[in-house]
């Protein structure tokens, strides 16, 4: 499933399908299943929901070799492109189009944990 989701005003093509977890856990060395499954708090939930988003933005423009040779400079180099709050505003639409669902079925689950994220990152 392929999605433009806006972030900051950049329109970023982003594609998911049944090799997004295997991509994930390649560049990351982690179980994006397990963190989605788990009632992590706001700060956590925001590292995994950004990494999952450069995940579904690569497999938009990369090939599956290229896909392999990722790693976290990469996503380092990907991140400045943006604002951390523009990262997560699209929590829903991140989430949503690794499940496949239609974002404002996630919205109200995904705003509490975006209020959580903000208030943490707020006190540090």
């Amino acid at each position: 499933m392929t999605r433009i989701i806006d972030i900051g005003g950049k329109q970023v093509e982003m594609h998911s399908n049944a090799a997004t977890p295997i991509y994930f856990k390649h560049i990351f060395r982690d179980d994006i299943i397990r963190h989605l499954n788990s009632d992590e708090d706001g700060a956590t939930r925001t590292e995994v929901v950004m990494q999952l988003a450069f995940v579904l933005a690569m497999q938009a423009i990369k090939t599956s070799g290229e896909l392999r040779k990722l790693q976290e400079a990469q996503y380092i180099e990907w991140l400045e492109r943006f604002e951390y709050s523009d990262l997560i505003s699209v929590h829903a639409d991140v989430i949503a189009l690794y499940l496949g669902l239609d974002p404002d079925e996630l919205r109200g689950t995904v705003e509490g944990d975006e209020k959580n994220a903000q208030g943490e990152q707020s006190e540090s």
